[in-house]
């Protein structure tokens, strides 16, 4: 029997059975993290930005239109997989690319907080207010707060909104308690550490003559890279209802939720289970690579009817969206 929801968390998981007969509590012991899976999408992120890096370098030797057309290219696949990337770095706040917690953080600012100077510590306790107080004038992640504008997309772009996400991340590590006993900011030695290694790589390229690697990975680090992170955000929490003319600061926006699928774009604009962030609001400790089997088990649960009406496409979310 499905029934009327509004949000997922309006029925017990006690409650949620499937048709053999299955309890969530039972089903929700079945899933393990797949750390293999894990490294497997991490390693595509960056073969992919490795294989951009070769097109960039093979192209110094064309014609000026072509380099302009390869490098454009380039700089847009630069920032859609660094975005990619930084996915699993919201994995790793929990604790889910690596078994051991102290091995997790030591990964997770290794292999992704180095390329975008970001530490995993520092990430983590923001990011769980964000899941405490979604859809609230106290959200922590709030790029959804704005509405999906020429505007919006123009500071996504020139780093205006980066600005403004870590002034207020800044704000929040100094007003709300922390259980670590340091204190905690965005300027700390992984960002030292993600400043020497994307100047390394720019001023390597043009010490090489590689001036299209050179042009494309700083447009595609400091343009692209945050288009995508903060567009996505929105897609993922913006309500089909939001007005533009609406402070959510202020009034509370409320919680939403989206599925996305299984498509190449969702799968990686999406990844790192963000296709499905429905699941992952309403389960945040479970591996992104149990979703789909989470998923398929709702499918066939009462509450299959509200997660089939959460589904759409990151495409039909923008268009919905724009402008409103």
């Amino acid at each position: 029997m499905h029934i009327t929801l509004e949000k997922l968390e309006d029925i017990q998981r006690s409650a949620i059975i499937n048709s053999a007969g299955l309890t969530f509590s039972d089903f929700r012991k079945q899933l393990k993290p797949k750390y293999f899976t894990v490294w497997r999408d991490i390693c595509f992120g960056y073969v992919m930005l490795s294989i951009t890096a070769l097109v960039a370098i093979l192209a110094q030797g064309q014609t000026m239109t072509v380099q302009i057309i390869i490098g454009t290219v380039c700089a847009g696949v630069f920032g859609y997989f660094l975005a990619y990337l930084q996915l699993f770095f919201h994995e790793a706040a929990h604790y889910n690319i690596a078994k051991d917690r102290k091995r997790n953080d030591k990964l997770a600012n290794m292999f992704i907080g180095a390329l975008v100077g970001q530490d995993i510590t520092v990430y983590r306790p923001i990011h769980l207010m964000h899941h405490r107080y979604l859809g609230t004038i106290e959200d922590t992640e709030h790029s959804y707060f704005d509405a999906l504008t020429l505007k919006y997309i123009f500071e996504s772009m020139t780093g205006i909104r980066v600005l403004k996400v870590l002034s207020s991340r800044e704000k929040v590590m100094k007003t709300k308690e922390q259980t670590q006993q340091r204190k905690l900011s965005n300027v700390n030695a992984q960002l030292l550490i993600g400043a020497v290694l994307n100047a390394s790589i720019v001023l390597g390229a043009i010490l090489m003559s590689w001036y299209i690697l050179a042009i494309s990975w700083t447009v595609g680090m400091l343009v692209v890279f945050p288009f995508f992170g903060a567009v996505r955000q929105l897609l993922e929490h913006r309500g089909e209802n939001a007005r533009k003319d609406q402070d959510y600061s202020v009034v509370p926006h409320g919680e939403v939720n989206r599925m996305f699928g299984d498509g190449m774009l969702a799968s990686t604009l999406g990844a790192a289970g963000f296709n499905r962030h429905l699941l992952h609001h309403w389960e945040p400790a479970i591996s992104y690579t149990c979703f789909k089997e989470l998923e398929n088990y709702l499918m066939d649960t009462q509450v299959a009817s509200f997660v089939k009406s959460r589904q759409t496409s990151y495409i039909s979310t923008f268009l919905s969206l724009f402008g409103k």
